[in-house]
């Protein structure tokens, strides 16, 4: 039998995290309901790592989910200047995608809309842009964190993804 192939595994021995979210996200068989909660998932643990770093009451507004459910983390990021206007919008849209696969019993979604007002192909590479996004504009706190083998500081995506970020390329069934 050959070696299988190891862009279909979720987590490989040396990946970070981020490599690992990544991975998934390339598995083509993931239903967009799954797409949707793991990208809320970790993009609500970036931006958790963000308040951690930057907010004096980090401790306060990250362990008391019920005063500052994430909307409100949200909020206080676009206030303070952490997130631009249309990544807020982004990250809020994401917000709302999130809440309708956790409680629609029919979910459908179209019209993939990114920060910079670009309309994306398709679920995937929405989830992918938006999780880039956030990490290029915080990497200076989110590279050590989640990606340790990225240079501290430096932008992880100039460009979307020729050839796949990370190296990755999508798997298919």
């Amino acid at each position: 039998m050959g070696e299988p192939d190891r862009s279909q595994v979720p987590w490989q021995e040396g990946d970070d995290q981020l490599a690992a979210i990544f991975r998934q996200l390339y598995d083509a068989t993931l239903a967009p309901r799954f797409q949707v909660l793991i990208t809320q998932g970790f993009v609500e643990l970036l931006v958790n790592a963000v308040i951690d770093a930057k907010c004096k009451n980090a401790k306060r507004i990250t362990g008391n989910s019920r005063d500052f459910p994430y909307s409100i983390k949200l909020l206080l990021m676009h206030e303070l200047g952490l997130l631009s206007d249309g990544l807020y919008r982004t990250l809020d849209q994401l917000r709302k995608h999130r809440n309708a696969a956790a409680h629609d019993p029919f979910f459908e979604l179209s019209g993939y809309v990114v920060a910079d007002g670009r309309r994306v192909a398709n679920l995937h590479e929405y989830c992918i842009h938006v999780i880039c996004e956030f990490f290029n504009r915080h990497s200076d706190v989110l590279a050590p964190i989640f990606a340790p083998h990225m240079a501290p500081g430096g932008a992880v995506f100039k460009t979307m993804y020729p050839g796949g970020p990370l190296g990755l390329t999508r798997g298919r069934s």
